[in-house]
């Protein structure tokens, strides 16, 4: 598999939030959010991800020494999702000029031997699938079909800031695409060759808005019990 998957329920409920949230924290209540999916559907999509995807996940990954249990949820804490929002809020008052358009949900999985400085809970088991969340910023593309330009997604791509000042203040500057979290569907709907290439490259200096070190279910094995 290219990529290791989590549960589609999983990724909806929580872009359901963010969107319902994102990005006014003072925003009041004005109905239920139009994201908001029955528990029977809830159910059906957790029920499809554990009959047709887990099953590819866990052949993929289990090995003759132990099986492997793919990943069946993350948990994110409110108030974390609730701070995080209101971070992007103050990066979008910092940046008047430029917008923060939505947040890009990505599929992933943390790597089997932990990098230096990677930022991974206790609690999760190195090589396990999760998700994380990078805000995006809306980039018009000629190249687009009228048909593709309806697929807001495909508009939207996430961005790190190259600071103006870095010790003033790394939150302000300009949004520059992070190239390397394109996908194939980003490749083959073609961001113009007009995007100058000064916004598209190398972010190792760059200031990160993506958000991880989250929860993930089930845990690392404890000792006398099986899978992983």
């Amino acid at each position: 598999m290219k990529k290791n998957v989590l549960t589609v329920f999983l990724g909806t409920s929580i872009l359901g939030i963010l969107l319902t949230s994102c990005c006014k924290c003072d925003l009041k209540y004005t109905g239920v959010p139009s994201q908001i999916i029955s528990v029977n559907q809830a159910v059906t999509m957790e029920e499809e991800y554990n009959s047709t995807i887990a099953p590819l996940i866990e052949d993929a990954k289990s090995t003759n020494a132990e099986k492997y249990k793919a990943t069946q949820y993350a948990y994110v804490e409110l108030d974390s999702l609730k701070k995080y929002i209101a971070f992007l809020d103050e990066v979008q008052r910092k940046n008047s000029k430029q917008k923060i358009t939505g947040i890009r949900i990505y599929f992933a999985a943390y790597p089997k031997v932990k990098p230096s400085n990677f930022k991974v809970k206790e609690d999760v088991k190195l090589g396990r699938e999760t998700f994380f969340l990078a805000p995006t910023m809306l980039v018009n593309n000629p190249r687009l079909t009228l048909e593709q330009n309806k697929r807001i997604y495909l508009k939207n791509v996430p961005f790190s800031i190259k600071p103006t000042n870095p010790s003033k203040d790394k939150y302000i500057g300009d949004f520059k695409i992070i190239n390397d979290l394109l996908n194939s569907n980003d490749v083959n709907f073609g961001l113009p060759n007009t995007i100058s290439t000064s916004r598209i490259g190398s972010v190792t200096d760059d200031t990160s808005l993506i958000m991880n070190d989250l929860y993930v279910c089930p845990p690392p094995k404890s000792s006398g019990s099986s899978g992983s």
